[in-house]
């Protein structure tokens, strides 16, 4: 009987020791950042001599949802005159404005990818969508992954990359990718 309080002990203890040093904040304010690129292999890169200028618009839909904050909605993102061919401009797109009780990630979904991809030889409309239930196969359909979280880019030190997301859309090779970043703050 006296070694499971023992342990018990231990459990208690661990924590309240590694609290002592420096005391979370207590709330968290989400934001989402956004770059695009393309496929090498993608028809508007292959067809024409120059790289393509992108003027692409993509909906995104947040469900971001605690006591003290309460968001639920579409973001529209334009891409005007953007080079996807370059490197990669990572853009913020959606911030929650208030700092809230951390209740855990939001959900995030790309809703489509509309525009057009034009180069100096040939213009390709872009017109993407995700699979749905009970409808039929997009023509340029929207397929996404969840990535591993990396340290690509320094972050600071009450930052935390909560999801990256992946979006490809499998005809025109449009390449998005979606970081939540969560920044612990003080309520």
């Amino acid at each position: 009987m006296k070694l499971p309080l023992v342990i018990a002990a231990c459990i208690i203890s661990a924590p309240a020791t590694a609290q002592s040093g420096n005391p979370p904040a207590p709330g968290v304010k989400h934001r989402l950042e956004v770059s695009l690129s393309l496929d090498r292999e993608a028809p508007a890169i292959k067809e024409n001599r120059a790289s393509p200028r992108a003027d692409l618009k993509m909906r995104i839909r947040i469900s971001d949802h605690a006591i003290d904050s309460d968001y639920f909605g579409v973001v529209t993102y334009d891409f005007s005159s953007a080079d996807p061919a370059s490197a990669v401009t990572i853009k913020t797109i959606w911030e929650d404005p208030a700092c809230h009780i951390d209740r855990g990630l939001p959900k995030i979904s790309i809703v489509d990818i509309q525009g057009s991809l034009t180069g100096v030889d040939k213009k390709f409309d872009v017109a993407a969508l995700p699979r749905r239930v009970g409808k039929h196969i997009p023509d340029d359909e929207i397929v996404g992954q969840r990535l591993p979280q990396s340290a690509q880019r320094s972050r600071g030190p009450d930052e935390q990359l909560g999801i990256s997301l992946r979006a490809q859309t499998k005809r025109s090779g449009i390449h998005a990718n979606l970081d939540l970043i969560a920044t612990r703050c003080a309520l």
